[in-house]
């Protein structure tokens, strides 16, 4: 199953999506809202950090989401300085409670402008950064995610909904959703883009996946990584010949770097 995952904090943040591409309720007595369609689904965490990490480990659980979807969190996010309704990308990821940093990986140039993100324990209301964005959730979902998934399928877009002209308090449930909805365009660009890619990441029927397990022995994390990373230089790479480089590898060990110097030193990554 691939597609399409999305994450949202808030209901009002879902709405918009839900209509667009007629998602539909999944029944029961779920922790988090749980939407599912032909080829897109969406859970709602709630605010903050844990309600992040334990709404999508809970929708992984719940399988409406799989590691070869694209994973997509999108919401509202205040600024200094940046206009209200602007759509941008995190291309750097802090969380302000742990002191984290993940660094998202774009396997395209995309035309979206893309800044610092910051997640943090509360509301932050006087922006010390002024070219970051701030927000509660992305860390922790972004955390998460790479341990599902391959981190050029996983990113984090956010439309500006508070800055130090119009601050937080002013932001109501309409506005949220307007917000959203005036992106949909554009965010639909970015995820086309990415399912594209998505297609062609193996998945554990891929023959090299299969041919590599077989001829190097891996641990179970390595075996994780090897998928992690056969993903990743695919996406990259579509058309890598891993058959032409087989006599540098002695063992597994040596197929593991190979994978990520690779990855490393692809001119597309930034």
């Amino acid at each position: 199953m691939s597609g399409v995952f999305c994450f949202v904090a808030l209901p009002a943040e879902a709405k918009p999506l839900i209509r667009r591409w007629g998602l539909q309720k999944i029944s029961g007595g779920t922790p988090f809202p749980l939407y599912r369609g032909p080829r897109h689904s969406l859970a709602i965490s709630g605010v903050g950090q844990i309600n992040a990490a334990a709404a999508l480990g809970y929708a992984m659980a719940a399988g409406i989401a799989s590691s070869d979807a694209v994973f997509l969190n999108i919401g509202i996010a205040g600024s200094r300085d940046r206009p209200l309704g602007s759509l941008l990308a995190a291309d750097k990821i802090v969380n302000a409670v742990s002191g984290k940093t993940f660094y998202p990986q774009f396997p395209f140039k995309s035309e979206l402008t893309s800044c610092e993100l910051i997640s943090a324990a509360a509301p932050v209301t006087d922006y010390p950064d002024p070219h970051a964005m701030y927000d509660m959730e992305a860390a922790a979902f972004y955390e998460t995610a790479v341990k599902f998934n391959t981190c050029e399928l996983i990113h984090c877009l956010k439309i500006i909904s508070d800055n130090r002209l119009a601050p937080p308090e002013l932001i109501t449930e309409n506005l949220a959703m307007a917000a959203i909805e005036g992106q949909l365009p554009a965010i639909e660009q970015f995820l086309a883009r990415l399912t594209a890619l998505s297609r062609n990441a193996p998945d554990t029927d891929d023959p090299d996946y299969s041919r590599l397990l077989a001829t190097y022995p891996l641990s179970a994390s390595n075996t994780v990584k090897l998928k992690k990373l056969l993903q990743t230089l695919r996406l990259l790479q579509p058309d890598v010949k891993l058959d032409e480089e087989r006599t540098s590898w002695r063992n597994g060990k040596d197929l593991i770097a190979w994978l990520e110097r690779a990855i490393a030193q692809h001119p597309f990554r930034y």
